[in-house]
């Protein structure tokens, strides 16, 4: 059942009053006056590419411009957003965030299982934080079980798996910390190493299938060098505690590191089992004491949708970046957080803004304010969409975040 909340139907009042205070006063380049909105022809338009994939149709784009109704277009991103082809499209998009910074080329096999899981959570109106517990804490065979993409994608490397929840969860590159102090912002050696320190425990286990089905994602809370003498059949199983390498030598021993969250500080003891470690780190990265939970998620749907982002990375986040508009930021993940993590009222939220409707500029124009909709295209018109399957398919690596693109315009 959705936990979307009626109170959050359309922009709140709220966000919009922050809006006209700070949105284009903030995004907009000096002396330039705020872009007009975009017909009706155009917003059908961008909306039916953002939101399901497809162009409308003649006769649809007839009914909606003879249509007076008011609310016509807040009806609109109602009826898109109940289309199965919304959570199609967008499981698409989540599949390629995950599967864009893969490790290992045979995590490819599992494109469909991830699309489905994203697909299937998206349609029954699964919460965000609801979908990073289940990747965070996912076991059980890859093909069937979509959420373990993370730890295929990176075969169980405890360092990468903690590099790509973080980039995804909470929007931070702490993987920048993995080898020395972050250069520009403030996340320590140590940081990085306490927060891998949540996932050695989990393990791929090799079975007698072929292809991606003789994987299995596991727990591994018993020490591998223990039993009958024998060398673990899995390089990708190792220490039950994560250590951080000598930084002059890494030949000699490392540093144990206490599981321990970047953000806040918290943690759990040395010896702790894999599946309470696990559940802890999302807990934690979910909890409203993070406020990076939201800010990623909201940055990134903000990012696809307008094409800018309120950071300039679209999954680079952090305290010390700076972002434009943080009073228009903040008011929209305190709205998505009393909205229990409801993807459907981010994207109604950020869809009714003067800046979604807005008629787009190209990103040439020098007087385009920066929160304005630019003429890039959203993640699933029909031609980048089908450029990421092959390239998926051919093992070649989608590149850049999709707003802005060039495949299509979507106006």
């Amino acid at each position: 059942m959705s936990r979307f909340v009626q109170d959050h139907r359309f922009l709140p009042a709220a966000v919009a009053a922050v809006w006209s205070i700070a949105g284009f006063a903030s995004l907009a380049v000096a002396n330039s006056p705020a872009p007009p909105a975009c017909d009706d022809a155009t917003f059908l338009r961008r909306a039916s590419l953002d939101l399901v994939g497809r162009q409308p149709p003649p006769a649809e784009v007839d009914a909606f411009l003879a249509d007076r109704s008011p609310t016509k277009r807040e009806d609109l991103i109602d009826d898109l957003l109940a289309d199965p082809a919304w959570a199609a499209t967008w499981g698409r998009y989540f599949r390629d965030v995950i599967l864009y910074r893969r490790s290992d080329d045979r995590a490819i096999a599992m494109a469909p299982a991830l699309e489905t899981f994203f697909r299937e959570r998206l349609q029954t109106g699964a919460a965000w934080d609801e979908i990073a517990r289940d990747v965070i804490t996912a076991t059980g065979v890859p093909s069937e079980h979509g959420e373990t993409a993370i730890i295929m994608a990176q075969m169980g490397e405890t360092a990468d798996i903690a590099a790509e929840i973080s980039r995804v969860f909470t929007g931070v590159q702490i993987q920048c910390a993995q080898c020395h102090d972050h250069f520009t912002d403030r996340w320590k050696r140590e940081q990085f190493h306490e927060f891998a320190a949540f996932f050695p425990r989990t393990a791929i286990r090799r079975g007698p299938g072929a292809g991606i089905d003789r994987f299995e994602v596991v727990s591994f809370d018993r020490d591998p060098r223990k039993g009958r003498g024998k060398r673990p059949d899995n390089p990708r199983r190792g220490e039950l505690e994560h250590e951080m390498p000598h930084i002059d030598d890494p030949s000699l021993p490392g540093t144990v590191m206490q599981p321990r969250f970047f953000i806040g500080g918290r943690g759990v003891p040395l010896g702790t089992p894999d599946r309470e470690r696990r559940a802890t780190a999302a807990r934690l990265i979910t909890s409203p004491d993070n406020s990076w939970f939201a800010r990623a998620i909201v940055n990134r749907i903000w990012t696809e949708l307008i094409g800018d982002g309120f950071y300039d990375g679209i999954d680079d986040l952090g305290p010390d970046r700076e972002a434009r508009s943080p009073e228009l930021l903040e008011q929209l993940c305190e709205e998505f957080v009393a909205a229990d993590h409801d993807l459907r009222s981010l994207f109604r939220a950020v869809m009714a803004t003067p800046a979604y409707q807005s008629a787009a500029r190209s990103r040439a124009d020098a007087t385009r304010p920066v929160g304005s909709a630019s003429s890039g295209c959203g993640p699933i018109s029909s031609s980048r969409r089908s450029w990421r399957r092959s390239a998926l398919r051919s093992g070649r690596r989608p590149g850049g975040p999709v707003a802005g693109g060039r495949w299509a315009c979507r106006g």
